[in-house]
């Protein structure tokens, strides 16, 4: 009996949603991207997406994708998974935190000698006018 088309699109529907959960499972490590120095242009095969896409059912019926060939859908999901591991990348947190510095808060001892320190500054500058607007005074 043949399937209808309805029932095929399930078919399908599932296989890629089994390869999408195996994906997810098998995806790239942040060391392999982070030291990763090829061109994203032109895909390797020897990268572990080739061997995951080469494991997914989706792939090993051909006809069930008409739109691209076995090739063109490697490199697709390879470059979607590069690319969804930078998006991902940049949104972590940075591994180190700034430390602000807190303000200090100033003891009471060190107020009061401030304070005193300046009444002593005001009363010595008051001294140093009166005694440069002193005329000199000469006895015979």
């Amino acid at each position: 009996m043949a399937k209808s088309s309805e029932e095929s699109n399930n078919d399908e529907d599932e296989q890629l949603y089994s390869f999408l959960k195996h994906m997810d499972k098998e995806s790239y490590s942040s060391y392999e991207l982070d030291n990763y120095s090829g061109d994203f242009d032109s895909p390797s095969e020897n990268s572990s997406s080739y061997e995951a896409i080469s494991k997914c059912p989706l792939y090993d019926n051909p006809g069930l994708n008409k739109t691209f060939n076995d090739t063109r859908l490697r490199d697709i999901e390879r470059d979607n998974s590069i690319l969804m591991t930078k998006i991902l990348s940049k949104s972590r947190r940075p591994k180190q935190y700034k430390i602000y510095q807190q303000p200090q808060i100033k003891s009471s001892f060190d107020i009061n000698r401030r304070k005193a320190q300046a009444k002593i500054e005001y009363e010595n500058k008051i001294l140093l006018k009166k005694i440069q607007g002193a005329k000199p005074v000469v006895r015979k």
